[in-house]
């Protein structure tokens, strides 16, 4: 009986061995849809390519991010939407787009962030304030914001035939333009802004339907806007682009413990990476519009002074209007004040 009874008791053995060994081997990779509305050459596409290596690393080939650029599958105003009924895995946002849902999220448009530099907007957002951000951007939109943003530099202003060496030379103009607190920026300065898609400014440029347009230097690079008549640069220092990486509730609940750590620091491995290809691509886009060409003008420390006297009562309705949290934004506004030494110099109130 004894041998009998050891031969049994191998063989469940190396029967729960197999077994085991089988499960582990077997384990099948889950694929996870990634939406972008911007094409293979953006920012954005660099971003989620080296997000998704990171994943698939980091989770030994469980997940893989599959990315769908160009609204393969949903726009701008699609995405969000698709994610928060569950139907859409992951987006890396830009975060002023995601205004439309939680209004909170255009914070970085708003005046007092009129000469902030990148340092100054990773105060904020790196800090509670932004944690509170994305606390509100997570229940509105039923998605988990996995880390740090990437903020891919500040608005510019672009001109035809009239070069723009300060803000009091901007009345009169018409810009197209793109975002309601840009708008209301502009307009604030005289101008007479035009809500216009990037694909239609090219049209609009050679017709002189406009005299020019407020976007970042890597549009005016991809578009080759010095063909279409740009000649002149006005560096605002506002208006300033951040990038997020969500995912859906839905599909958060359901990764295992190891699956969402591996998205929350396959986003945290890249962030610091990202935020320099940022800088880099902004600096490279400048130089080669420089070298098609366009003069760039930046205003002084006193121009710029200058503004934010004019946009500070614009801001308390700006924030009324989009309905936006008051609190939240004057918490912000008192926070640039006392720690941004960039901020502060063009102010004249006090935190």
């Amino acid at each position: 009986m004894k041998p009998l009874r050891a031969l049994r008791l191998c063989l469940m053995a190396a029967l729960l061995t197999l077994t085991g060994c089988g499960q582990e081997e077997h384990q099948e990779t889950r694929t996870l849809k990634l939406s972008l509305e911007v094409p293979a050459s953006h920012l954005r596409y660099s971003l989620s390519k080296r997000f998704a290596e990171e994943v698939a690393a980091l989770s030994k080939g469980t997940l893989a991010v599959e990315i769908y650029p160009s609204a393969q599958l949903y726009d701008n105003s699609g995405a969000p939407k698709a994610l928060a009924i569950g139907s859409l895995d992951l987006y890396v946002a830009n975060l002023n787009l995601l205004a439309r849902f939680e209004p909170n999220a255009d914070l970085l448009g708003l005046p007092m962030f009129a000469g902030a530099s990148r340092e100054d907007v990773r105060r904020v957002l790196d800090g509670a304030l932004g944690a509170e951000l994305y606390a509100g951007i997570e229940r509105r939109l039923r998605v988990k914001v996995l880390g740090a943003h990437i903020e891919a530099g500040a608005e510019t202003l672009f001109t035809t035939g009239r070069a723009v060496r300060s803000f009091d030379d901007i009345a009169g103009l018409k810009l197209g333009m793109g975002g309601t607190l840009a708008i209301a920026r502009y307009r604030s300065l005289g101008a007479y802004p035009i809500t216009m898609g990037r694909a239609d400014l090219p049209l609009a440029l050679t017709q002189g339907q406009v005299d020019g347009l407020v976007g970042y230097d890597d549009t005016v690079r991809a578009g080759k806007l010095w063909d279409t008549g740009i000649s002149y640069a006005f560096e605002t220092h506002d208006g300033w682009a951040a990038y997020l990486a969500l995912v859906s509730r839905k599909t958060w609940d359901s990764l295992n413990a190891d699956q969402q750590a591996a998205l929350v620091q396959g986003w945290a491995a890249m962030v610091e990476w990202g935020r320099a290809l940022a800088a880099e691509k902004q600096d490279q886009a400048k130089a080669i519009n420089q070298q098609n060409g366009i003069i760039y003008y930046t205003p002084t420390a006193k121009d710029i002074a200058h503004e934010r006297t004019q946009m500070n009562a614009l801001q308390s309705d700006l924030v009324r209007q989009r309905r936006m949290d008051q609190g939240l934004m004057e918490q912000i506004r008192h926070f640039l004040l006392a720690n941004s030494t960039s901020v502060a110099q063009y102010d004249g109130s006090t935190p």
